[in-house]
C-alpha cells in the first residue's frame, strides 16, 4: 500500500508550506494593487464631481473622465474575478486558424487606431485543437497589450506554425511586435499585475491571459530581441490523437 510522504516528511511539509506562504502573498498583493487603482480611478471621478458642483456643468472632456473611471473600475473587478475564480471550461474541437481569423477580426479596429499594421503568417496546416472562450479572450489580451507597447504605432506580426518539444508536438504562436522606436518593458515584468506601460495600465490584464493559457492550454512567454523588438511565444499542445495536420479552411 503506498504511504503518503505528504503527511510525514518534513521537506514535504516545508515545501507544501512555502507554496501556501507565497499564494497568500501574491493573493495580498493583487488586492493591494486592486485596491490602489481603484482608489486612483474614484479619485479622478471625485474630481470631476466636485468640479461639477462648483460650475453647475459638466464639461463634455468630464464626462469622459467619469465614464472612463467607471469603465476602468468595472474591467479591474473583472479582471480580479477571473483570476482568482476562473470559469470552468467549455472545450470544443476547432480550427485554430479560424479561431485566430475570428479574434483578429475583433481586435483590428483598435489596432488600427494606434497606427499598428497586422500581418499573418500560416506557416503550415494545424490540426485541430480543444479550445473555447478563454483562449479567445487570453489571445485578445495579448493583442490588446500590443497597443499599449506600440504607443507611436509599429507592426505586429502573427505566426503560426507547429514545434516540437522532445516527443510531445505544439502548435506555436508568435506575436511579433516591432516598434519605429525602442520597447520600454521589461521581459520580466511584461506579465506583472497593474503593470503600466508608456502611460497605459494594463491591470491584470497578462497575468489574467497568461493564467488562462497555462492552467489549460499551455505555456506563454516573452522575449526581447532587440531594443525595438519583443515577441510572445505561445505554446499549445496537440492531443495525442490528432495523428496528423489538417488543412485549414
Amino acid at each position: 500500500m503506498a504511504k503518503d510522504l505528504s503527511r510525514s516528511c518534513p521537506i514535504c511539509e516545508g515545501l507544501q508550506e512555502y507554496k501556501d506562504f507565497a499564494e497568500t502573498r501574491n493573493v495580498r498583493e493583487l488586492l493591494v494593487g486592486l485596491t490602489h487603482e481603484i482608489g486612483n480611478n474614484l479619485q479622478a471621478i471625485r474630481s470631476e464631481l466636485d468640479l461639477l458642483t462648483l460650475s453647475g456643468a459638466l464639461p463634455e472632456q468630464s464626462s469622459k473622465t467619469v465614464i472612463r473611471g467607471v469603465q476602468q473600475i468595472r474591467k479591474l473587478t473583472g479582471e480580479i474575478a477571473e483570476y482568482l475564480s476562473p470559469p470552468p471550461l467549455q472545450l470544443t474541437s476547432e480550427d485554430l486558424a479560424l479561431v485566430l481569423a475570428e479574434v483578429i477580426r475583433v481586435s483590428e479596429r483598435e489596432l488600427a487606431e494606434h497606427g499598428i499594421q497586422l500581418t499573418v503568417l500560416l506557416r503550415e496546416p494545424l490540426p485541430r485543437l480543444c479550445l473555447d472562450w478563454q483562449f479567445r479572450s487570453a489571445l485578445k489580451r495579448v493583442i490588446e497589450f500590443s497597443c499599449a507597447l506600440l504607443p507611436q504605432g509599429g507592426q505586429l506580426q502573427i505566426e503560426a506554425g507547429l514545434h516540437w518539444v522532445e516527443h510531445d508536438r505544439y502548435v506555436e504562436l508568435k506575436l511579433i511586435n516591432a516598434s519605429p522606436t525602442q520597447l520600454n518593458v521589461e521581459g520580466n515584468d511584461v506579465f506583472r499585475p497593474f503593470l503600466k506601460v508608456n502611460d497605459c495600465r494594463v491591470g491584470l490584464s497578462m497575468a489574467v491571459a497568461r493564467q488562462v493559457l497555462r492552467r489549460h492550454f499551455g505555456k506563454i512567454a516573452f522575449r526581447q530581441e532587440h531594443r525595438n523588438r519583443g515577441v510572445f511565444s505561445i505554446l499549445i499542445k496537440v492531443p495525442a490523437e490528432n495523428k496528423g495536420p489538417q488543412a485549414s479552411i
